[in-house]
């Protein structure tokens, strides 16, 4: 007779006792010998409405070591009706006697789980998982240790095996129930927090207001309709430009995204490096509107120039002449 045999003949004998009512029936005996380990066994018998010190009293009449102190502090008051506690805590808050959706479905998540499920998971196991965990709004990029299960990617998992424990936990599926849950969350991701850049193209009338106060200051005149079109799409084009790039460092300087931890490609991303090699400069669309201006207004400037140096030197001849005359 293996282990979990003894643990549950040792539970039967616990539960068949005179002046008790009783808190398996023949499916519960047979679930828990179908279970894969003590824990459990021991958290099924407790779920089922067995006193705590009734499991410890099947611990040890079937000369089972439950860790290095089978019997432990809160063990012992359990074992003796006094202080402890009856139960694991159950994740999400839950109480004790909580049923779910599912009557039957019972085998919930306890404290700690989390670690006992996850926490050894190999690097790219964990690193799909925490892309499905920012899928869902659990977890913002940057904020946790790609490939480790670190206290952010736990508090997110405790998240989602709250809500699976709220669902219900079918008996013997602890170790994929909880796919059921994040795939709610994935469906329907919670706010991540994180910033959103959202690009607002630029009043049109306050561009070309702009424009033709360029007009007014260096030629004397209104802006042609086609010079007004090409000045302000030009600004407009270049406003996006900007925004575009503000986006795209910015994807940079966060963590990594959900295809790179899906594939594996995580790795440190030096942001002023890429600025460095790629020779990325700051976009000034006014800057750039002044420039397109003169570009396009420079052989009209060049005229009103000559014009103006013809008058001048006229101007300057006719002094001299009247001045001889004198």
């Amino acid at each position: 007779m293996n282990d979990i045999d003894k643990f549950v003949a040792a539970l039967v004998d616990q539960d068949t006792m005179a002046g008790t009512n009783r808190a398996f029936d023949e499916n519960d005996i047979q679930t828990m010998k179908n279970m894969s380990s003590i824990e459990d066994v021991k958290q099924y018998a407790v779920a089922n409405g067995l006193s705590s010190g009734k499991v410890n009293n099947a611990l040890i009449s079937a000369g089972l070591q439950y860790g290095a102190d089978p019997l432990g502090a809160e063990d012992i008051a359990g074992l003796f009706g006094f202080g402890g506690t009856s139960s694991p805590a159950l994740i999400g808050g839950l109480p004790s006697d909580y049923v779910p959706q599912n009557p039957t479905d019972t085998d919930f998540y306890y404290k700690d789980d989390e670690y006992r499920i996850f926490g050894n998971l190999p690097t790219e196991d964990l690193y799909k998982l925490q892309a499905r965990l920012i899928q869902g709004g659990l977890l913002a990029r940057g904020a946790f240790t790609p490939g480790d299960f670190d206290s952010a990617t736990a508090t997110a998992m405790r998240l989602v095996l709250g809500r699976q424990n709220r669902i219900g936990v079918k008996i013997g599926e602890k170790s994929t129930a909880w796919n059921e849950a994040l795939l709610l969350y994935q469906n329907e991701p919670l706010p991540s927090g994180e910033e959103v850049s959202v690009y607002l193209p630029p009043d049109y009338a306050e561009t070309a207001t702009r424009i033709r106060n360029l007009f007014t200051q260096d030629l004397g005149r209104q802006p042609q309709p086609y010079e007004l079109t090409l000045l302000a799409e030009q600004f407009m084009q270049d406003t996006q430009l900007r925004s575009q790039q503000s986006a795209e460092l910015q994807e940079l300087a966060l963590g990594p995204s959900v295809q790179e931890l899906e594939s594996g490609n995580v790795g440190n991303k030096d942001i002023q490096g890429v600025v460095a090699q790629t020779g990325l400069q700051e976009i000034s669309p006014t800057g750039r509107l002044y420039e397109n201006f003169n570009n396009l207004v420079q052989r009209e400037k060049d005229r009103l120039q000559a014009n103006d140096d013809i008058q001048n030197t006229g101007r300057l001849m006719l002094g001299t002449i009247l001045g001889t005359r004198r």
